[in-house]
This record gives structure tokens, C-alpha cells and sequence, in this order.
């Protein structure tokens, strides 16, 4: 019997150890990461115009990268809401990122902008050879009546270079990037399909607002640096009766 009790000690405490070493791996922020996030920088990659950083928070470990600044490890930082990328190629780095959250900035002070803060991004990528700069809007045909946002995604090739007008729920509002404001617009009902629609526009709107936007479509978008959407709806604007 106390050989059996020592065996099932053993046998606990081998347990407790690897359950202690599986929760030093890299996790991911949860989706309310937001504004103002406090994290310690755990390890820093410079580029050329990029600035690579592993961070940790009370709960997670994860990549965030934003226009080259100066951190070091050890260094506590706050950074707001970035876009997440997922296998993220950097030919400079010559290394692929499961995970990365591109944030406007590190910071060793809270951000007070409350949404975001203006991302000082160059005006070529390291990782493309095409420019970043937003193209100017130009006159496009408007497509009568309002779409739905699964008409407009699953026909994208059919509206490109055209205005439409679409509603929706905001689901991400980030300001400042590329002097645009990016949001993710997904209609109230899913009804099964996974439906999301990312835009640009300069004007504010919140988390949880049901809009109706205006704007011009652009399909197999890339502004460098891993923007790539197969759909965005460009310069977008709210209509005043929603």
C-alpha cells in the first residue's frame, strides 16, 4: 500500500510539472485586447523599417511588430488594437510568424486616443516591392439599391471598381493606419457563414454599431506589409439615416 501511494505521488507530481511547462508556451491575446495594453518586452528583432517584439502580458505571449522604434527587453510598453496576421512571411527576417498583431506603435506611455493612436507607417514595406500609400478615390459607377454583405463577398469580381452600399455590425475599429481609420463590418445575423468585410473610411465609429456604409470595392487588394484582402470597401462613407 505505501508503495502504491508512493507510485501515485510520482506520478502527480510528474503530471503538475509538464502541466507547469505547457503554460510557459507561446499563447495568443484574447479578442478583447484593446486599447492601452501593458505588456514586457521579452524580445526584440530590428529591421530595416520594422520594429519585431515579443511581448508578454498577464495572460499571454505574442508578436506584435509597428514602424521602427526603440525597445528593449525587459521594457514595460503599452500598445493599442493591431491587425492581426496570421503565417506572416518576412523576406527580411527570412522567418515566418504564426501570429503577429501589427499595433500602430510600443510605447512607454497609455495611449489617450482611447480607439487608437496614428501609425507612422513608411511609405514602402520591407516585406513588398509595392508602395503602401492609400490611392486617392476616383469616380466609379454606383450600384443601385443596398447589397447584403454575403451578395457582396461571394460576387466580389462583379462589383470591383464600383460604388455599393452595404450594412452591417462593427466588429474591430482601428484609426490611424495608412491615415485611414480600418474597421471589419459582419451583417447582425450570421445564418452559418463566416462573412466579414473590412473598410476603410475617416470617419469614427464604434465597436457594436449597426451602420450603413457607402463606399467604393476593391478585390485582391495588397498595401504591402502583409494588407492583402481579397474584398475592402475604400473611403466609405455613413449613411445619415441609420
Amino acid at each position: 500500500m505505501k508503495k502504491l501511494t508512493l507510485i501515485l505521488t510520482a506520478i502527480f507530481f510528474a503530471f503538475l510539472l509538464i502541466s507547469c511547462n505547457q503554460n510557459t508556451s507561446d499563447e495568443v491575446p484574447n479578442e478583447n485586447m484593446g486599447s492601452g495594453q501593458k505588456v514586457v518586452v521579452a524580445e526584440v528583432i530590428q529591421g530595416t523599417k520594422y520594429t519585431y517584439a515579443k511581448v508578454k502580458s498577464q495572460s499571454a505571449s505574442y508578436w506584435v511588430a509597428c514602424a521602427k522604434t526603440e525597445v528593449a527587453v525587459g521594457d514595460e510598453v503599452y500598445h493599442d488594437a493591431g491587425l492581426e496576421m496570421r503565417d506572416f512571411r518576412s523576406k527580411e527576417l527570412d522567418r515566418t510568424f504564426d501570429t503577429i498583431y501589427f499595433v500602430p506603435t510600443l510605447s512607454g506611455q497609455m495611449s489617450t486616443g482611447g480607439q487608437g493612436m496614428a501609425m507612422k507607417m513608411p511609405m514602402k514595406s520591407p516585406h513588398q516591392n509595392g508602395g503602401m500609400m492609400m490611392q486617392q478615390p476616383t469616380t466609379a459607377e454606383a450600384v443601385a439599391g443596398k447589397l447584403t454583405l454575403a451578395e457582396l463577398i461571394n460576387n466580389r469580381t462583379a462589383y470591383a471598381d464600383k460604388q455599393v452600399t452595404v450594412s452591417g455590425k462593427v466588429t474591430k475599429f482601428l484609426t490611424g493606419i495608412m491615415n485611414k481609420n480600418f474597421l471589419h463590418l459582419q451583417p447582425e445575423s450570421q445564418d452559418g457563414q463566416k462573412l466579414d468585410l473590412a473598410v476603410t473610411t475617416n470617419e469614427m465609429m464604434q465597436v457594436g454599431d449597426v451602420v450603413t456604409l457607402t463606399g467604393k470595392i476593391a478585390v485582391n487588394k495588397d498595401f504591402g506589409a502583409g494588407y492583402y484582402y481579397e474584398v475592402i470597401m475604400e473611403d466609405a462613407h455613413r449613411q445619415t439615416n441609420n
